[in-house]
């Protein structure tokens, strides 16, 4: 796959109509240094520091430099260490990340209104020879209206660590085709992946139906990254969207806050008069059935996909 480097839209920040517009355009916007370097480095130590009491790094080398050990297997991530996961996930600083100053007034711009951030999101531990995750839109699993996906390195990354890659101008024909559950488009689409080297503090924010996708993480290092979503205040949103996700390991966001030292931006959501709806069932129920064939026909990396789905 050919990429070309990420169109930098940093010099449009302060430009509400200007960033719309390409947003509309090509389907995302990346802008180097949105949130400030040290609070992303501040947080990217403490999950590192949760990482190595949970053994997924070599001993006695620096925590800072993420080398995962060579025997840690990382199926075991969602089982045995979902407690370091919880631990992770509820970081009151991480979440401080995603509802920074800077971040919503960006969108604030954006939409031209008062921005929602989803309070769930997701924290991604991507390990050395990990399936990387394949094309697909968010809009089928987070369902509601309109939104976008801000998504946020934790560390400084080269491509080769699997960053993020996103489809320029593919957001303009709606749910594309894909192989099941919305992952793997099968449709082709004019325009280009595009991707980069990132760093701590850079944002890549895309449109609810760009198809993007990971890269294979070729080093022998953790990739720590977020990915969360925004929308002006009066689309509809899911019920998903606003509940503690699967990873907090908590049922309610009190669970959430239990160690938080501030009640600053605690519930904030309940400031909005918000419209929910459900989120449609439809293509899970189209899907899995297939997908289950495909995987035990023997297809690896399908099977390797449903266990991160289940």
């Amino acid at each position: 796959m050919q990429l070309i480097p990420f169109q930098d839209s940093s010099d449009l920040l302060l430009d509400g109509d200007a960033l719309s517009k390409r947003l509309s355009e090509d389907g995302y916007l990346f802008i180097r240094g949105l949130i400030p370097r040290e609070s992303v480095i501040t947080v990217r130590s403490r999950l590192l520091n949760i990482a190595s009491e949970a053994s997924w790094l070599k001993k006695h080398t620096q925590i800072s430099d993420a080398l995962v050990d060579d025997a840690f297997d990382f199926k075991t991530v969602r089982g045995a260490d979902i407690k370091y996961l919880h631990r992770m996930w509820c970081d009151e600083e991480l979440h401080r990340l995603r509802t920074h100053a800077n971040v919503l007034s960006l969108f604030d711009r954006i939409f031209n209104e008062p921005t929602l951030a989803h309070p769930n999101f997701f924290l991604r531990n991507y390990f050395p020879k990990d399936v990387s995750t394949d094309s697909h839109q968010d809009q089928m699993y987070v369902g509601g209206g309109d939104f976008c996906t801000m998504w946020v390195p934790l560390g400084d990354y080269p491509v080769e660590q699997g960053v993020l890659a996103v489809a320029s101008k593919s957001h303009t024909q709606g749910i594309r085709k894909a192989k099941f559950f919305g992952m793997g488009i099968l449709e082709d689409f004019s325009g280009q992946w595009v991707s980069g080297d990132v760093r701590a503090g850079d944002v890549l924010i895309f449109n609810n139906l760009t198809v993007h996708k990971s890269l294979v993480n070729q080093t022998n290092k953790l990739r720590q990254s977020f990915d969360a979503r925004y929308q002006a205040a009066s689309q509809t949103v899911t019920q998903l969207s606003i509940t503690p996700g699967s990873d907090s390991g908590c049922l309610d966001w009190e669970s959430v806050y239990a160690n938080w030292k501030s009640k600053d931006m605690q519930f904030y959501w309940r400031e909005f008069d918000l419209k929910v709806v459900p989120l449609s069932k439809t293509p899970f129920e189209i899907d899995y059935p297939a997908a289950f064939k495909i995987a035990q026909s023997g297809d690896v990396s399908m099977r390797e996909s449903l266990l991160r789905l289940i």
